[in-house]
């Protein structure tokens, strides 16, 4: 069977738009549906990566945390804050000012206790304590938890003080 040339073209013509419309459904179609489906997915994902870094900034943020309680708790339990602040009193000659010391301890919940000293201090001057509260201060470990301080019955030029220490401990 002979084929003019009109017959031909239109032949050819036919096999060409059947390969076109294979091709698009087999490759274009479905690319185009991927593009898509990560058009869609993208946004989704990049909201999820930034919260995982955010929880992860914070995740850092806490071990570091963590870290500089249990290097503070290492500190102050190595030499015994009951010592540490008999020496700071003896430093700022206070010493003979000490009516009294009481150490405590709390466990809170979690892996730290809370080491506390309770201090009374009879007839200082003003720049006495100030002096032992900032060497206090200097110590990395323990903080002011509560200061009362009042005129001396004895002396009226001269305090009387009440001061709460506390430092975690592990």
């Amino acid at each position: 069977m002979k084929l003019t040339n009109r017959e031909r073209y239109v032949a050819v013509g036919a096999a060409g738009l059947v390969a076109l419309f294979a091709f698009h459904q087999l490759a274009v179609r479905p690319a185009l549906g991927r593009i898509e489906t990560l058009e869609r997915v993208i946004p989704e994902r990049s909201r999820t990566v930034e919260k995982l870094r955010a929880l992860s900034a914070e995740h850092r943020a806490l071990q570091e945390e963590l870290g500089r309680f249990s290097r503070a708790a290492g500190q102050s339990s190595g030499t015994g804050m009951l010592s540490q602040m008999e020496q700071i009193a003896s430093d700022c000659r206070l010493a003979s000012n000490i009516a009294s010391m009481r150490p405590g301890t709390t466990r809170p919940a979690g892996t730290f206790a809370e080491s506390s000293v309770e201090i009374r201090l009879e007839g200082v001057s003003i720049k006495q304590l100030v002096d032992f509260l900032r060497r206090v201060q200097s110590v990395q470990s323990p903080t002011v938890r509560s200061l009362q301080i009042r005129q001396s019955a004895k002396t009226p030029s001269l305090l009387d003080a009440d001061v709460q220490l506390a430092a975690l401990a592990p």
